[in-house]
């Protein structure tokens, strides 16, 4: 290239040339495409070049950590040998990296006597490089990335004027940012490929929606998954479409969280759904939506979504659950399966042995061998109850015969048994039908949760909820432990103790309590009182369908009875009764076709009060508690002593009630906490409850009580109106008055 007739002076004229090579390279550099960008900047370089009359002009990079620079773009002068692509500022050009990167000042030597003395390196290096004049300009851009425009002589010496240098610096950031802008729109258009076939690759259909404008932009895979048809659609049209395809079941759920959304209840959303496409029928759709704009009182104006067709994995999920389900419904068969055999089998065999060696022991004279045998017979009754306790945790049979609520109670007496925690219930009686599935897996949670309570918690008290709720049901499980994890090894928390020593004390009582004592008129069928004589034997009719236990009962029996049937199930019972006309009937607890507590409520109703005696291998003071309430006489164990048997015979044929001395304090306990029973009505009150009705009485608010319970308000008005129609009250004056009297709160 020519070198101009003009010297770069700071005329006007040269000012003017040099405005106009600024003006022509922007709009070059604009009008470039990306392929031509690269010989655009070449093409400033040299014009830049031949303007100042130099003999090298380049754009350099520095490196991140200031070390290094790069050559990037370079023009130089014919016969010029270029420099070096990649230079170490460190070694060759320490005062230059100094001046250039530290301070952000240009450097400008128009001969080598204006280098300082501490740019000896720079002299050296420059004249191994035959420079005579050199001017380097640092480049900052926002971006951060640092470069630097340099231009130098190697044949004469330049003067670089202060009138261009500020306008070299202006060119030079033109042509980084060039530099930049293709780089970022390389990054945007990599970003939107990866973008688009991580689209495909998903199945992900795009669309925006600005309700400031209404309309709606989607993209073709979103109008393949919605069926969209052919052709322009405008306005908001799409998003109708759409809305009007939600299968009916999810239609309330998907406009909720869109109303949601778009209120600014939420920012984003993700929700699953069933979607009734045009050609395909029901799909299940994964839908993804985010709020990029609102406007100032906070509703959506602009919106970004994608959806995706989740119809496979979601017929995988419903394969799945019906799989796990066929898996644990044959899992709890079996284990219904092993807990009959034991009850079945290996109890009755138990139970016969400790009747056989109950009545050895009776027959024996006093002395060692009595000693032996009531060790042999207590051995057998301990191994009778752990093989109950296992076939309890194996399937709980009192869920098949009494339902979920009662199964409930009994779990949470059972583990009131095992340890210190007062376990406390607000079962709400099931306007529902609960299928046995469901039942199941509702008590199992329950039993684990429960179980976690004891094992885990350090609790003192423990609460189990369960009540009807939008058409299912709740189950809620509490405690005032230290949850799982919580350090061992602490001392008890006072009140422990003793409240075990109050159990065993309370339980002392119930036992007096036990003895014989409660009278009442014993009917035969016909409703004559019973008027025996001393000569005649009292007729007993048994109802087992253990051939063994029953075999075992008669020779028992045998000597003070006259056994006069026995029949094998609920139904032969009942109609066994008015044929044979018992003077006392003893059943097995358990009996197929009608249960013990049907088979006697049926003989009520007929007419009959012949006196029942239950007999059974179940320690269950839930079944126990339900036989006594329905009018039972009796309620004894198995392998309990023989005499035991004769005992409650007796006392049922005198019109008394007798219970196994060794149930009697549990099976009254839980008498007198049945719904049946007297109710303290601050038991009948959940811990919750307490809660809210003590700071009621303090004179808080239903927003300050929320507050203080971390609940909502809407929570402590249902507890309070749960509470009036509880306790039988009608305003709050009322809840205090009761509180108050029953030591909840102070005056």
């Amino acid at each position: 290239m020519a070198e101009p007739a003009h010297p770069p002076a700071g005329d006007l004229e040269s000012r003017l040339a040099f405005e106009t090579l600024i003006s022509d390279t922007s709009a070059a550099l604009l009008a470039a495409p990306a392929a031509r960008l690269q010989p655009a900047i070449r093409h400033a370089l040299a014009s830049v070049r031949s303007f100042f009359r130099a003999d090298r002009c380049a754009l350099l990079a520095v490196s991140a950590d200031q070390q290094f620079v790069n050559v990037q773009f370079e023009s130089s002068a014919g016969g010029v040998e270029p420099v070096s692509q990649d230079l170490n500022l460190v070694d060759l050009f320490p005062w230059s990296r100094q001046t250039l990167l530290v301070e952000r000042a240009p450097v400008r030597i128009a001969r080598m006597g204006d280098l300082p003395p501490e740019a000896d390196v720079e002299r050296r290096g420059w004249e191994l490089m035959s420079i005579k004049s050199a001017l380097t300009l640092p480049i900052e851009t926002g971006a951060g990335d640092l470069h630097l425009i340099v231009l130098n002589t190697v044949h004469k010496e330049r003067e670089w004027p202060d009138a261009f240098v500020a306008r070299l610096r202006v060119l030079g950031e033109m042509l980084v940012g060039a530099l930049e802008r293709q780089e970022t729109l390389a990054g945007l258009r990599a970003a939107q490929a990866r973008l688009a076939s991580g689209a495909e690759l998903a199945g992900l259909g795009h669309y925006e929606v600005d309700y400031g404008a209404g309309v709606a932009a989607v993209d073709a895979r979103f109008r393949e998954l919605c069926g969209l048809p052919a052709g322009e659609l405008s306005g908001l049209q799409s998003v109708e479409f759409w809305l009007q395809r939600l299968h009916p079941d999810d239609r309330e759920r998907v406009a909720d969280i869109r109303a949601q959304l778009h209120d600014g209840s939420l920012e984003r959303s993700s929700v699953e759904y069933r979607y009734l496409h045009p050609t395909l029928g029901e799909l299940w759709i994964h839908h993804l939506a985010i709020i990029a704009t609102r406007d100032d009182a906070g509703k959506a104006v602009l919106t970004y979504g994608v959806l995706r067709d989740v119809t496979v994995r979601k017929g995988i999920e419903i394969e799945q659950r019906d799989l796990s389900r066929l898996l644990i419904q044959a899992h709890e068969e079996e284990r219904a399966l092993l807990a009959r055999e034991l009850h079945d089998d290996i109890t009755q065999r138990l139970a016969v042995l400790a009747i056989e060696v109950g009545s050895a022991e009776k027959a024996a004279p006093k002395g060692p061998s009595s000693s032996a045998l009531r060790s042999v017979r207590e051995g057998l009754v301990k191994m009778s109850e752990d093989v109950h306790a296992l076939a309890y945790q194996l399937h709980p049979s009192v869920l098949a015969e009494l339902g979920l609520l009662e199964a409930l109670r009994a779990e949470c007496e059972r583990r009131g048994r095992q340890s210190d925690v007062d376990f406390s219930l607000a079962l709400d009686p099931l306007t529902c039908s609960v299928g046995r599935d469901e039942a199941l897996c509702l008590f199992r949670v329950a039993q684990e949760a429960l179980g976690n309570v004891v094992r885990h918690a350090d609790a003192q008290s423990a609460s189990v909820m369960l009540r009807e709720v939008d058409g299912g049901l709740l189950l809620g499980i509490s405690d005032d432990g230290v949850g799982v994890g919580a350090a061992t090894g602490e001392e008890p928390r006072p009140g422990q103790h003793a409240r075990t020593r109050g159990a065993r004390e309370r339980h002392g009582r119930y036992r007096e309590y036990a003895r014989p004592g409660h009278r009442h008129r014993c009917l035969d069928p016909c409703g004559r009182r019973f008027a025996m004589s001393g000569a005649e034997r009292p007729k007993v009719l048994l109802a087992d369908d253990h051939l063994m236990v029953a075999e075992a009962l008669k020779s028992l029996l045998a000597p003070e009875f006259d056994l006069i049937g026995v029949v094998p199930d609920g139904r032969a019972l009942v109609e066994a009764v008015p044929r044979l006309a018992p003077d006392v009937i003893v059943a097995d607890v358990t009996m197929p076709h009608l249960n013990r507590i049907d088979a006697m409520a049926r003989l009520r109703k007929d007419g009959c009060q012949v006196p029942v005696v239950f007999l059974t291998m179940h320690r269950d003071v839930t079944i126990a508690r339900r036989a006594l309430e329905a009018g039972a006489a009796g309620f004894v164990l198995k392998h309990a002593a023989p005499d035991e048997l004769i005992t409650a015979i007796r006392a049922a044929l005198q019109g008394q009630t007798y219970i196994t001395p060794i149930m009697a304090a549990e099976i009254l306990d839980a008498m007198r906490g049945s719904p049946e029973a007297v109710e303290d009505p601050v038991g009948s009150l959940t811990l919750r409850q307490r809660e809210v009705l003590q700071l009621l009485s303090e004179g808080l608010s239903a927003k300050e009580i929320a507050g203080k319970l971390s609940i909502s308000a809407r929570t402590v008005e249902f507890h309070k109106y749960e509470m009036m129609d509880r306790l039988g009250m009608h305003t709050n004056a009322d809840l205090i008055h009761f509180a108050i009297k029953n030591g909840i709160a102070e005056l």
